[in-house]
């Protein structure tokens, strides 16, 4: 494949457009408003004094359209050298954007509960000159990164893509979603609560998060040793705990400086551990082990499923607050249930993603064991979805909880993903085992 051909299809941005415009009008309440009064009211849209908290909602808005510049910028890239065409079509992809967030606050008009701002197009601009200027600043190299993982190149090649995959991913995770303080007064606010937190925490999510911020932590760690693995381990130890360290520290330091970022020393240790964990992983002969664990992969599978369904159960609420009876639980069923994302409206945009994120996180683990356990990829994604549908529809018999049926395309998208990235990364950290 040549450079002429490094752009991204046409369908992208449109899907993404499609999300655009169901994500800004759900719930889908319609509202009795005259066209000519919505036209009068969208001229007279205010300009609203948004407080710290509702920070995240604001960038949230920057961060919808950010792909959406991104993605139509490289849809309609071209690789003309002349300045005055390039100019011609960024000027075009943002003032598409434009239209797009324009036409799209102006229908929000028909649907309650939303509500039109300035601030909300501010953000959507402010977003769409983002997406257009990451595309002529790394769209490219972004895109050969990726080719290097979808095409036959060699395993260092692959090792070095998945490497900056995964970096953009953790900055991503890490500083989500992205509320950065921005007075002197806020700062001083935040350090007030920040000395009142304790060192340690004795809540179930918070035990819960010191393995996930390890695990985030132990591909850098394994990058380090699978790229060093000439050096004396000795060596890589120190350089990997110098680094994880150093970037766990800035990552807790810029935290703090986010209005919902939880800033704890205690995680830059456990960082630490996650990326010593997998310089070490780095050091065992996979190969070898495997042989003499596959035949044992099923009963060990087994053996963890009861403590996963523990978690499973006890992160979407099961036995907290008591059970209901048969036919209250059925009275509580309302169709608006069954519509995908309905309840991510009614919370913050950062709750919203989390939630999404830790069902996403919940199910992977599923499509890895189905991979390692050779089960077909459509088995995988059934138990998933069935174990999902269960999940959501057991909370009617929980009291104060509802049931998301989101979830179940969130289970089928994760069993796929995990599924997907263990038969594609492994082969290639096994040919790195064996130079």
């Amino acid at each position: 494949m040549n450079d002429d051909t490094l752009k991204i299809i046409p369908l992208a941005p449109l899907i993404w457009l499609v999300c655009i415009v169901y994500g800004s009008l759900i719930p889908f309440h319609i509202r009795p408003v005259v066209f000519s009064d919505a036209l009068i009211l969208f001229r007279q849209i205010p300009l609203l004094n948004l407080e710290a908290g509702s920070r995240a909602d604001w960038v949230a808005n920057i961060l919808l359209y950010t792909p959406l510049g991104f993605l139509l910028s490289g849809a309609v890239f071209s690789k003309s050298t002349s300045v005055l065409k390039n100019s011609l079509l960024s000027g075009a992809v943002f003032f598409s954007c434009l239209l797009v967030a324009l036409l799209v606050e102006f229908f929000q008009i028909f649907f309650s509960p939303r509500t039109v701002s300035l601030n909300d197009l501010i953000a959507e601009t402010i977003g769409s000159l983002a997406g257009v200027f990451l595309w002529q600043a790394c769209g490219q190299k972004l895109l050969k990164t990726w080719q290097v993982l979808t095409c036959k190149s060699r395993p260092e090649s692959r090792l070095t893509a998945m490497f900056v995959f995964y970096v953009i991913f953790l900055i991503s995770i890490a500083l989500f979603p992205f509320d950065f303080l921005i007075s002197i007064q806020e700062i001083h606010k935040k350090f007030q609560t920040w000395k009142t937190q304790p060192f340690l925490d004795s809540g179930f999510v918070f035990w819960l998060k010191i393995p996930v911020e390890a695990m985030l932590f132990i591909p850098l760690g394994g990058y380090i040793g699978l790229k060093l693995r000439h050096v004396s381990l000795k060596r890589k130890m120190i350089f990997t705990l110098t680094v994880a360290l150093i970037i766990s520290f800035l990552i807790e330091f810029l935290q703090f400086f986010l209005v919902s970022g939880i800033s704890q020393p205690f995680s830059v240790l456990v960082k630490g551990a996650g990326a010593f964990a997998g310089l070490l992983i780095t050091k065992i002969p996979m190969n070898r082990y495997w042989v003499f664990f596959k035949p044992f992969a099923g009963l060990l599978a087994a053996g963890a499923m009861p403590l996963y369904l523990i978690i499973c159960l006890r992160l979407n609420g099961w036995g907290v607050s008591g059970w209901i009876n048969v036919r209250s639980a059925i009275s509580s069923f309302e169709f608006h249930m069954l519509i995908p994302f309905y309840f991510h409206y009614f919370t913050t945009e950062t709750r919203a993603v989390l939630s999404l994120i830790l069902s996403f996180g919940l199910y992977v683990p599923i499509g890895m064991v189905g991979w390692i356990l050779r089960f077909r990829l459509s088995l995988s994604v059934f138990i998933a979805v069935g174990l999902a549908f269960a999940v959501e529809s057991g909370k009617l018999f929980q009291a104060g909880l509802h049931p998301d049926f989101t979830n179940i395309l969130v289970a089928g998208v994760s069993v796929i993903t995990g599924f997907k990235l263990l038969g594609y990364f492994l082969p290639v950290l096994s040919q790195l085992y064996n130079e």
